[in-house]
């Protein structure tokens, strides 16, 4: 009996660590090129954001982002408030 192959998915998480209120927070740029016409000043990303990428085959391990996972990424960081 053989056993069928498990599909691979993938996941991605986004760092995002927030300054405190007392520090100049400076605007992230990359995201708010890719937000385009939805980008909104007072609900802006600012900060370092880092985004990895997972298997559910090997969560331990990060894997390489591919051109194709830049619309999913984008699609996050459009909708995504990043006050919450």
């Amino acid at each position: 009996m053989t056993s069928e192959p498990h599909p691979t998915y993938f996941s991605f998480v986004a760092f995002y660590i927030p300054r405190p209120p007392a520090l100049d927070k400076p605007l992230n740029n990359s995201i708010a090129r890719a937000q385009d016409s939805l980008f909104q000043l007072r609900t802006a990303w600012r900060g370092e954001v880092v985004v990895a990428k997972y298997s559910s085959t090997n969560p331990a391990l990060m894997i390489h982002c591919e051109p194709a996972d830049f619309p999913i990424v984008q699609n996050y960081f459009t909708r995504a408030d990043p006050t919450q």
